[in-house]
Formats: structure tokens, C-alpha cells, sequence
């Protein structure tokens, strides 16, 4: 395992060697997790060419992340002792029950052999999202690893904390990732639960119902005016008395914002420009 950690850290060096210097126009942006892949959830993963399934039901860990600009990178993985993993980049999103699909790239093993993963030469989009998925190649075994991406023509790579978005809506990300929005309410028989986001199709806003699908209760968005003021503003409008908590996390950073109304109020609109002290 040592060695497998100099190893990889001389890559990442000798990789971020060869970027340019970094420059308004072009740039260099590297940017390192580590996880495991004992995380509960399992998928058929594609074999190491990324034309087929491969029938090997395996744990996989996966890290949403983007690029400020279109990049050329190079994802690296390094796993853990005897643990033999594989890594796969997926482009827009990931479903772990459509494994092929939206995939961009898969590996084995790499140039130090068994427990370690390269993709080469990616070419990545600054408008969409990216999901890097680190998965066991053997069902049963599951261990830990670390992960370098590294990019030239992006200044910077930036990242979620590793967990998809709930498919039955309990939580939503926007700005490609970059923060969560989740909400629970209270009605006026005492009745709870949890909000339900729907994406609109758009990087930062979204729209929440409580108590059914066709009957939405709140449209929010997150916008960047990090140029503007330094900040990450958060708006939302509610058609509802009944109470709720909106609570909007920065995924990047663990800072989160909280959002009340009281029962029995009509919800003011709320222009939050001074919510996210976090740019870039």
C-alpha cells in the first residue's frame, strides 16, 4: 500500500508538472477524494471496456464533480492493500440501475497494475456535470481507495460530497452539484413529512411539493453573483401556510442555510442575497 501511494502522488506531480502555468486563458486545476466502496449500494458494473455488462453485482462509491471550463483530465485511482477496484466517468448523470448508460469512460487496471484505475485524456464540459463511480471488480470484496483528477484548461474542479440525489426526491442539487436543498413540513392536523424536489431542467432552480406531485408548494434556485457580490443568493417563493424548514447546504464547504415559516402564515418570498459566504 505504500507503495502504491508514492507512486500515485509522483503521477499527480508529475502530471501537474505538465499542465501550463496557470493563466487567465488557460489553466491547470487538480482536485483529490478518498472513499470506499463498502457503501450498501451495489450495481451490475460494465466490464473494463464500457461496451457491455459484465453480470458482477459489486459496492461502488460515486463523486459528482465539474470543471469551471472545458478541460482535458485524467482521472487516477489508487486502491487500498489487496483491494482491486475499477473506476467509470459518467457525463450529465449516473443510474446505477442503467449502467451503460451516459457512460464515458471505464478502467481496470492501470500502470501500476492490480489496484489502480486511470482514465486518460477526458474531455469535459464546464456546463454539465460529471460522476466519477468507484466500484469493486469482484462481487464481495469492497475496500478503500483515493482518486486524482487532474485538468488543463479548467482553473478549478469542483465537488459534491459523494451522495446522489434521493431518486424518490427527499433532497435536490443545483449548480451542478454544488449545493443541496431538502425540506420537511407540517400541516395544520399535525400531519409531517418530507418535501419533494422536482428538477426543472435547469442548473439552479427547482420546485417542491408536499402533499402531491401535480400540487407544487415552493420554486427555489441557488444563483452564483459571486462576480456581483461575492455570494451565493438563495430565492424561493411559496404558495402555502402550512409550516416547513427549507435547509440549503453547500456541499463543497458543509455550510449550510435554514429557511422557516411558522404554521398558519402565508410565506413571503424570500431574496436571500448574502446566503453563501463560499465563492468561488
Amino acid at each position: 500500500m505504500a507503495r502504491r501511494t508514492l507512486l500515485s502522488a509522483a503521477f499527480l506531480a508529475c502530471l501537474l508538472s505538465a499542465l501550463p502555468a496557470a493563466t487567465p486563458a488557460w489553466a491547470g486545476a487538480a482536485y483529490s477524494f478518498y472513499g470506499t466502496t463498502a457503501t450498501g449500494a451495489t450495481f451490475n458494473r460494465p466490464n473494463g471496456a464500457g461496451n457491455a455488462l459484465s453480470g458482477e453485482m459489486v459496492g461502488y462509491g460515486v463523486q459528482p464533480f465539474f470543471v469551471d471550463a472545458d478541460a482535458t483530465c485524467t482521472l487516477y485511482s489508487v486502491q487500498e492493500g489487496a483491494f482491486d477496484g475499477m473506476i467509470f466517468l459518467y457525463g450529465g448523470a449516473f443510474d446505477p440501475t442503467e449502467p451503460l448508460q451516459n457512460l464515458l469512460g471505464a478502467s481496470d487496471d492501470a500502470d501500476l497494475g492490480v489496484g489502480s484505475s486511470a482514465i486518460l485524456g477526458a474531455t469535459l464540459d464546464h456546463t454539465k456535470s460529471y460522476y466519477l463511480v468507484t466500484s469493486a471488480k469482484a462481487a464481495g470484496t469492497n475496500g478503500n481507495f483515493s482518486t486524482f483528477i487532474a485538468c488543463s484548461g479548467a482553473a478549478r474542479v469542483l465537488a459534491g460530497d459523494g451522495s446522489m440525489p434521493a431518486y424518490d426526491g427527499r433532497y435536490g442539487e443545483v449548480q451542478k452539484g454544488r449545493f443541496r436543498i431538502s425540506a420537511t413540513w407540517r400541516d395544520f392536523q399535525g400531519g409531517t413529512g418530507s418535501g419533494k424536489f422536482v428538477p426543472l431542467g435547469s442548473q439552479d432552480s427547482g420546485v417542491l411539493w408536499f402533499f402531491s406531485p401535480s400540487n407544487f408548494e415552493v420554486m427555489i434556485k441557488v444563483l452564483d453573483a459571486c462576480e456581483l457580490n461575492n455570494r451565493y443568493w438563495v430565492f424561493f417563493a411559496a404558495v402555502t401556510s402550512v409550516e416547513f424548514e427549507i435547509t440549503v447546504t453547500d456541499t463543497f464547504t458543509g455550510t449550510t442555510r435554514t429557511y422557516q415559516n411558522e404554521l398558519g402564515v402565508s410565506a413571503p418570498a424570500v431574496t436571500d442575497t448574502n446566503a453563501f459566504e463560499t465563492c468561488p
